[in-house]
């Protein structure tokens, strides 16, 4: 905007405002759950590594007390997050 003579002239914007790609959220949603499994399996394939002997079975039993809650809680609230978002689309398009 500007002032010419006491009047206010409207310009039109030089660019093209910013628009966002759509998102496919069911493929987006997918890859999450895909790469939480694939971290889930990688946690236990790990662990098996760490058994051998009584020592290495402590160590293999304190690694899965750390990891493995916090890996349920993700795998969980994900899985939460998908029922609840698909039951609330089927009843938005119902």
């Amino acid at each position: 905007m500007a002032a010419v003579g006491g009047q206010i002239e409207v310009r039109a914007p030089l660019e093209q405002p910013y628009r966002e790609e759509p998102v496919d959220l069911h493929r987006t949603r997918e890859i999450l759950a895909y790469l939480l499994l694939a971290l889930f399996a990688a946690t236990l394939v790990a662990s098996l590594f760490f058994v051998g002997s009584a020592d290495s079975w402590a160590r293999a039993k304190e690694f899965l007390q750390i990891a493995l809650p916090a890996e349920i809680g993700l795998l969980g609230g994900a899985i939460g997050f998908y029922f609840a978002t698909a039951s609330a689309e089927a009843a938005r398009d119902a």
